[in-house]
């Protein structure tokens, strides 16, 4: 999970001194312990070489080599995210730490440290203004701090949308009738199950209020559920912008959404569906790439000067 908000203050990485988590294999349990040193250059040891950008552990046992921290499969995404100047990124959880599992409510979950006790820790900090969240975070961490911050939960890109998730275990939440939310989508993901494209996205829709009328769903029927680095690279900015947009003027950023679809079809690979709510429970929807000329069609709840923008875009 990642925190942005618009620029003015800093990103937050590791540095010397901070405290971290080190697996040892040879216990089986984590060990704490402070970054001594980030390797500038790679490191020749009798056994290995360690590589550049590892860090030196200290440990009450001594040293421990572990790799650079990475933000998951999309590391360089988000690495260029940072370099943004219209964004500072904060990575608030990772994958693979403690509290990596889901709680007890779910099926073979686990006491804390678990994703709803790490959700816990965090609604008292600044989450900033968006929240970027991956397949877990919206499964637990972002029903959490709608349960909790209702109406302040800031309005968040849930890739997988695990927030959307008709039989999700856990606590019962409602979803913010005033929540701002870009559902990221994929047609190859395990988590649309046998369920049809279409099927897969109703059922999504079904999860959001008839009272909401700021949440948007993209689905892209090639995306996988670790989005493809060349998907989320070219959208992921793009979804943040939009979100932006949306939560000031309380309107559609239809002007976003052209952006984000011209980005789309200028990449000549994907193809999908944006639907978007233009009012209270009035959803519209466009195709784009294959999807324009396939038997899914484009429908709309009723006419709406949202949904007339929106049918331009690939004029």
């Amino acid at each position: 999970m990642a925190c942005a908000e618009a620029a003015g203050g800093g990103v937050r990485l590791l540095q010397k001194g901070d405290q971290v988590l080190a697996w040892s294999n040879s216990g089986k349990t984590w060990l704490g312990g402070c970054v001594d040193d980030i390797l500038e250059e790679p490191l020749l040891l009798p056994d290995q070489i360690v590589p550049k950008g590892a860090l030196k552990i200290r440990l009450a046992r001594g040293l421990k080599f572990v790799p650079a921290p990475r933000t998951g499969a999309n590391c360089k995404i988000y690495e260029e995210l940072k370099q943004d100047e219209r964004f500072n990124l904060k990575v608030l959880g990772k994958k693979g730490a403690p509290y990596d599992r889901y709680p007890e409510s779910w099926e073979k979950g686990s006491s804390p440290p678990n994703l709803e006790s790490f959700a816990g820790e965090l609604v008292s900090q600044d989450l900033g203004e968006l929240l970027i969240l991956g397949s877990r975070g919206g499964q637990v961490v972002l029903p959490y701090f709608w349960r909790v911050l209702g109406s302040k939960t800031p309005p968040a890109v849930v890739i997988n949308g695990g927030c959307a998730m008709k039989k999700r275990p856990g606590p019962a939440t409602n979803w913010p009738v005033s929540a701002v939310t870009f559902l990221l989508l994929g047609g190859q993901d395990f988590f649309r199950g046998k369920a049809s494209p279409a099927e897969y996205v109703a059922s999504a829709k079904q999860c959001v209020p008839p009272e909401n009328g700021s949440t948007a769903i993209l689905f892209v029927s090639e995306m996988q559920h670790v989005p493809q680095a060349s998907l989320l690279g070219a959208v992921l900015s793009l979804l943040l912008m939009a979100l932006l947009s949306w939560k000031a003027s309380g309107s559609p950023p239809i002007a976003q959404f052209q952006s984000i679809l011209s980005r789309l079809e200028g990449e000549g690979c994907w193809s999908g569906r944006l639907l978007f709510t233009a009012a209270a429970g009035l959803w519209e929807e466009i195709p784009f790439g294959s999807a324009r000329y396939s038997g899914w069609a484009c429908r709309s709840s009723q006419p709406s000067q949202a949904a007339s923008c929106a049918a331009g875009f690939h004029s």
